[in-house]
C-alpha cells in the first residue's frame, strides 16, 4: 500500500511541477512540494544513509536563509529546483521501466555480448553507452547478467584462463561505456544540471564538447584493450556464437532517434527547455514503447496490457529510486539555500 501511495505522491509530483515549469502557478509549486515531502517521508524508513543525512542538512538550512538578501524568493527557487531535479529522474523511469520489459533490450544484449572478438569490446562499449542513456545503474546488471550466462567455459573452449580473459574484457567494455553517460547523453543528470543552474547555457553549444570527448575515451578504450590482450586464442576457443539479427540493435536506435527528436523539436519550437522537454515526452514514449512490445497481441490488448504493467510495477519502480530522489532533492534544495 506504500508503494502505491509514494507512487501516487510521484505523479502528482511530476504534474504539479509541470504546470508550474509552464505556467509559473506557485500554488502548483506547494502541492508538488508536498506530494514531495509527503514522499521522502514514507519511503523514509527504507532509505539509505546518504539520503537520510542530506535531506536532513537541507532542512537544517532553513534555519540560515532568513541571511538571504530575499528569503521568500530564495525558498521558492530552492523548492522549484528540488521539484524539477526528482521530476526528472521520475519522468525517465516510465523509459527505463519499458526498457526493463523490453525483448528488443534483451536480443540487443545477446546480440553485442555474441560478437567476434575484434569487435566485441566496441560493440559492448558502444551499447553500454545507449543503453546507460535510458536504464541508468540497470545497465550494468542487464549487461553483466547476459555476459556471465554467455560466457561459458564450453564457450571458451575449456580453457579458464580464456573464459576469465573475456569476462575481464567485457566487464571493463560495460564500464567504460557507462561511463560515457554523463558526457555525451542529453537524458544524463548531469547535462540537466549543467543546463539548469548555467543561465544561457543551451545544449547544443556543450554537446558537441562532450561527444568529442566520448568519442576520444571510446577509442583509446578500445585501444588499450586490443593492446593488453592476446592476439590469438587457441583454435577451439575462437568464436563460434550464433549469428543473430541486427534488427533489434535498428529497433532499438530508432526508439532513442525518436525520444530526442521529439525533445529537440520541442524544445526548438516552443519556449521549454530540453530537460523539460525530455521531462514532457518520456512517459509518452515509454508507454508506446510498452504498446509496441505487445503489438502481437492487437491494439487494444497491447494498450490494456500496458496498462496493467504499469500499474503493477511503476509503484515499485519508484520506490527502488528512493534513496536517489531523496539525495537529489535536498541536494538541489541545499545547493540553491
Amino acid at each position: 500500500m506504500t508503494a502505491v501511495i509514494s507512487a501516487v505522491c510521484v505523479v502528482v509530483i511530476i504534474s504539479a511541477t509541470l504546470v508550474h515549469r509552464l505556467v509559473g502557478d506557485l500554488f502548483s509549486l506547494a502541492i508538488a512540494s508536498t506530494a514531495l515531502i509527503s514522499f521522502l517521508l514514507l519511503q523514509w524508513p527504507k532509505s539509505n544513509k546518504a539520503a537520510r543525512v542530506l535531506v536532513a542538512i537541507g532542512a537544517i538550512s532553513l534555519l540560515f536563509i532568513y541571511q538571504s538578501p530575499n528569503p521568500l524568493i530564495t525558498f521558492e527557487n530552492a523548492l522549484s529546483r528540488s521539484n524539477f531535479f526528482v521530476t526528472f529522474l521520475m519522468a525517465v523511469s516510465f523509459l527505463r521501466l519499458a526498457a526493463i520489459n523490453s525483448i528488443i533490450i534483451k536480443q540487443c544484449g545477446e546480440l553485442v555480448v555474441n560478437q567476434p572478438p575484434v569487435r566485441r569490446y566496441g560493440v559492448i562499449t558502444f551499447a553500454s553507452f545507449l543503453f546507460g542513456s535510458i536504464l541508468n545503474f540497470g545497465v550494468l546488471h542487464l549487461l553483466g547478467e547476459i555476459i556471465e550466462k554467455g560466457n561459458t567455459l564450453k564457450n571458451a573452449g575449456g580453457n579458464q584462463r580464456v573464459q576469465l580473459i573475456r569476462r575481464k574484457r567485457m566487464s571493463l567494455a560495460i564500464i567504460r561505456g557507462f561511463s560515457l553517460v554523463p558526457l555525451a547523453s542529453p537524458f544524463s543528470i548531469t547535462m540537466m544540471l549543467m543546463l539548469a543552474t548555467v543561465s544561457g547555457l543551451s545544449w547544443y553549444a556543450i554537446l558537441p564538447l562532450g561527444v568529442l570527448t566520448a568519442v576520444m575515451l571510446f577509442f583509446l578504450g578500445w585501444f588499450v584493450d586490443y593492446a593488453l590482450n592476446p592476439k590469438q586464442v587457441p583454435l577451439e576457443a575462437q568464436y563460434s556464437g550464433p549469428v543473430l539479427s541486427w534488427l533489434p540493435a535498428i529497433q532499438f536506435l530508432l526508439i532513442v532517434f525518436v525520444f530526442f527528436g521529439f525533445a529537440a523539436a520541442i524544445e526548438h519550437f516552443t519556449a521549454a527547455s530540453l530537460p523539460l522537454a525530455i521531462i514532457l515526452i518520456s512517459p509518452l514514449i515509454g508507454v508506446v514503447w510498452l504498446v509496441y512490445e505487445n503489438r502481437g497481441q492487437g491494439l487494444q490488448q497491447a494498450v490494456r496490457g500496458s496498462g496493467r504493467l504499469l500499474a503493477k510495477e511503476y509503484p515499485i519502480e519508484v520506490t527502488t529510486l528512493r534513496s536517489e530522489i531523496g539525495i537529489l532533492g535536498a541536494a538541489s534544495f541545499l545547493g540553491v539555500v
